[in-house]
């Protein structure tokens, strides 16, 4: 069995997860845990979901909501401090709102071989994101971010279809672009992959990004002529619209991955596309206006 912690000096998208590896108390799930996320878990199995990886440790600076979590999810341990954590575990999930403070949070248990996910990205700072992924590799631990999004179910039939133009959007005020940026960009990723040969941004939270078979999508954030998260796309063989809708789907799949990774020590992902994702969360985030084609891929 295979011991993971869950740290964050705020946490976030905590109990979905919780309740994935540990399972969790329906009445005590439902007390703690957001609305959103009572939503989509109402009646869904309170058992763990794997046999292979258990949650034992939890840390937060909010230590009332660290207790919460754990009492709703079957968590043994409440850590006081959190350097104490990476010599008793065999991996971390970051689920820090806190994206600056996230690498200090990896870094000890990068340093130790511990398998690592941070939720949505592991750094905003491209450099930072690079450094992490280097420690991860000079130690031999797998690490990992995405949006859950990337595990999108509505996305899959659009799988496997090229050479076409599209339009990804999530829409959100313009304050929290660097944190939630990253939702659109998963769904890009998780329906067409990495590996974007180039970025032109069109305006402020704007970017067309070009495959290197052409296929072109508009990431877009914060536009109110959309609303929610939907992508669109069309190529010879028709248009589609999809709108992920099912958040279980979305974090389930995304904690058997982690499952696959915490057990069997497998890299889940390709490091290029969470510094790809990095690249254009910057794009999106620094540009006001229309400007040059940025080359993408290294």
């Amino acid at each position: 069995m295979k011991s993971i912690a869950m740290i964050g000096t705020k946490l976030i998208h905590t109990y979905p997860y919780g309740a994935y590896f540990n399972g969790y108390d329906p009445e005590k799930f439902s007390q703690n845990a957001k609305p959103w996320m009572q939503k989509f878990m109402q009646g869904k199995p309170s058992s763990p979901q794997t046999e292979g990886t258990r949650i034992t440790h939890v840390w937060s600076t909010d230590r009332d909501e660290a207790k919460k979590l754990a009492d709703a999810c079957f968590i043994e341990n409440i850590a006081e401090k959190v350097e104490d954590i990476p010599g008793e575990v065999d991996g971390v999930m970051v689920m820090d709102e806190n994206t600056e403070e996230r690498a200090a949070l990896m870094e000890p248990f990068l340093k130790q071989g511990k398998a690592a996910y941070a939720d949505k990205v592991l750094s905003n700072d491209l450099e930072q994101t690079k450094s992490l992924i280097k420690l991860a590799q000079q130690n031999g631990a797998p690490i990992a971010s995405w949006s859950q999004l990337r595990f999108a179910a509505e996305g899959k039939p659009l799988q496997g279809r090229r050479g076409g133009t599209g339009i990804s959007v999530f829409q959100v005020p313009r304050d929290k672009w660097a944190m939630y940026a990253i939702h659109s960009i998963s769904l890009v990723h998780g329906i067409f992959g990495c590996g974007i040969k180039c970025a032109l941004p069109l305006a402020a939270g704007k970017v067309a990004v070009v495959y290197p078979d052409e296929t072109t999508i508009i990431i877009n954030v914060g536009d109110k002529h959309f609303s929610g998260r939907k992508l669109y796309y069309s190529d010879e063989n028709g248009d589609q619209a999809i709108q992920p809708v099912d958040n279980y789907k979305s974090f389930y799949a995304a904690a058997s991955i982690l499952a696959n990774m915490f057990e069997t020590g497998e890299q889940p992902i390709d490091t290029k596309e969470m510094i790809e994702a990095v690249k254009l969360v910057n794009i999106l985030v620094e540009r006001d206006s229309a400007g040059n084609v940025i080359e993408i891929e290294e």
